[in-house]
């Protein structure tokens, strides 16, 4: 499910998503380009989170959800992630961001929204 931005960081988001597999299956989806670059928190019971910086995609792409995960996603604009990000943003791919990244920083300990801490650091810019 998408969801708009937050209106203090809608200079730098497009939407907010979040999928919870609850279930004791993987979940398996398609996922079309749309021109945004997303930073995705995946959050395993009993893990700490990982967070994936996934780029610009040019044809739809398969993903899983394993059983019991939970993925929040921020959608970036382009302008934002080009300006946000000082690694060559991925193009059809996927890649997990460093742990000396600053959003090691932002990325909450606890099972708050991801939006939060982002709108913490991002505005007013």
């Amino acid at each position: 499910m998408l969801l708009p931005a937050p209106a203090e960081l809608a200079e730098w988001l497009s939407g907010l998503s979040r999928i919870e597999n609850l279930t004791d299956e993987p979940h398996h989806f398609t996922v079309l380009p749309d021109g945004y670059v997303k930073l995705i928190s995946i959050r395993t019971p009993g893990q700490s989170p990982q967070l994936l910086l996934s780029g610009l995609w040019t044809r739809a792409h398969p993903v899983t959800v394993p059983a019991h995960v939970t993925l929040t996603g921020v959608q970036f604009k382009l302008l934002a992630a080009e300006h946000l990000f000082p690694t060559p943003l991925p193009l059809n791919a996927a890649c997990p961001l460093p742990e000396d990244s600053w959003l090691s920083n932002v990325l909450p300990s606890q099972d708050l929204p991801l939006a939060q801490h982002l709108a913490a650091h991002l505005a007013p810019v």
